[in-house]
């Protein structure tokens, strides 16, 4: 990430959330938060939260995302989809910690509908910085608590701390490939070794493939982008490798979202 800067990735989400979350029945609160993200950060987010309320608009993005990478917006909702639904099928009285929650408002819409659920979210301070000046989220802290701030790996000792006060289980959707594979082995190695460690429901990446799609495609712009961004992809993982290496640290993988064959699938593990 930029120094000073909400995290760019996560309002490119928000865009994609506020674009077409609605068309694959998001709940309102999400694509609320999005649209409320991309007007705080201004300046060009805030020309494109504009440009996605009219159907020109939307028509000009769809032909520049054509032109970039195509299908991400609808990759995007897809994913939060995914993890929607199966948010509303856990049981009531869960407890979730939710790793760079970024604009995401699916930790608000499920605690509002499973009474006794508990969402701890947390984030790098830089873009909860901006989170917290969102309407939405000011009017909701007087009941629920304030996402938290977290940067990784510095912030692995308070996590692994938080995870063994109670069963948990851990969301990183679209984050854990942003760290070294050395941190990432490191926070496995922790969490595995607690006397009932949480379970990951987390996405990574598909290795590049000649002729790929989305994320799977070799694409110098996107790789240029992201390291102008501060938020380069470190690692990426063939899910089969992933699934031996969760077992490894003794972990069963429960459900897969295999991305659609965008180039990043998202597991969901237990410990055995």
């Amino acid at each position: 990430m930029m120094a000073g800067r909400a995290s760019a990735t996560a309002l490119l989400v928000a865009l994609s959330v506020w674009r077409r979350g609605a068309a694959h029945g998001l709940p309102e609160i999400a694509i609320r938060l999005a649209g409320e993200a991309l007007h705080a950060a201004g300046g060009g987010w805030r020309a494109l939260r504009w440009l996605a309320r009219f159907a020109a608009g939307r028509w000009c993005l769809d032909r520049v995302e054509a032109l970039l990478l195509p299908g991400l917006a609808r990759h995007h909702v897809r994913r939060k989809q995914w993890l929607w639904r199966r948010l509303q099928s856990a049981p009531p009285g869960s407890r979730w910690i939710w790793l760079g929650v970024g604009f995401d408002g699916l930790g608000y819409a499920h605690r509002a509908g499973s009474p006794g659920t508990a969402v701890i979210e947390f984030d790098h301070p830089d873009s909860l910085a901006l989170r917290q000046r969102l309407p939405s989220i000011a009017e909701a802290t007087a009941s629920t608590p304030p996402a938290l701030p977290l940067a990784l790996p510095r912030g692995a000792s308070k996590l692994i701390e938080l995870c063994q006060q109670a069963p948990s289980t851990l969301i990183a959707e679209g984050l854990l490939m942003y760290l070294s594979p050395r941190s990432l082995l490191r926070l496995l190695r922790a969490l595995s070794q607690l006397p009932t460690p949480p379970a990951l429901w987390f996405s990574a990446l598909e290795p590049t493939v000649g002729g790929g799609h989305g994320f799977a495609r070799v694409h110098a712009p996107t790789r240029s982008w992201l390291r102008r961004q501060g938020e380069p992809f470190r690692w990426r993982l063939a899910r089969e490798r992933l699934q031996a290496l969760l077992r490894r640290y003794g972990y069963r993988v429960e459900a897969v979202w295999d991305g659609e064959g965008f180039g990043e699938y998202v597991l969901c593990a237990s410990a055995r």
